[in-house]
């Protein structure tokens, strides 16, 4: 009973094996790099310049505490020996405050930054998205899917530059 079995399920595996492979063939596939996208497309490219501009302040300011910090550091550790008590204090406490501060100045502008790119690269998302399902559907392909969860692919099926095209 066993044998039978194990031929009925080898048969049965072989049987699905092949319609798969039969209606594979059939299939049109393809991928796209979204990073590419990003950074290739010309809206891609004015939003990065949009967001540097519009964050370059911040970082200015980030920059100059940063530098303030290290000032106050080499003059500490320079001239610790000679300070007086009291004022090595003074010194340790505007550092330690001053990197506090800009700690928490820092994590507030990554995490301002990462809501407005995430806010900018969903509007160029959905555009891409557009021209991708224009494309699937003009040129019949049944499965698109996006590079990044992709192991392994041919160059051949990739319509990054094709999409590209369409976006400019």
């Amino acid at each position: 009973m066993k044998i039978k079995n194990t031929i009925a399920i080898t048969f049965f595996s072989a049987a699905l094996l092949a319609t798969s492979f039969v209606y594979a063939a059939d299939l049109k596939i393809g991928y796209v790099n979204l990073g590419s996208l990003l950074q290739e497309s010309a809206a891609g490219q004015a939003a990065n310049k949009k967001l540097e501009k519009e964050f370059k302040p911040r970082m200015g300011k980030l920059k100059t505490t940063s530098d303030k910090i290290k000032k106050l550091d080499k003059k500490l550790k320079k001239e610790g020996d000679v300070m007086s008590a009291a004022e090595k204090k003074k010194t340790a406490r505007q550092i330690t405050k001053l990197k506090r501060d800009f700690e928490r100045a820092r994590t507030e502008a990554n995490e301002d930054f990462q809501i407005r790119r995430n806010e900018v690269l969903g509007k160029l998302q959905k555009m891409a998205s557009k021209v991708i399902m224009k494309i699937a559907k003009e040129q019949k392909f049944d499965l698109i899917l996006p590079k990044a969860s992709i192991i392994y692919a041919s160059k051949k099926i990739d319509i990054t530059q094709q999409v590209l095209k369409q976006l400019k």
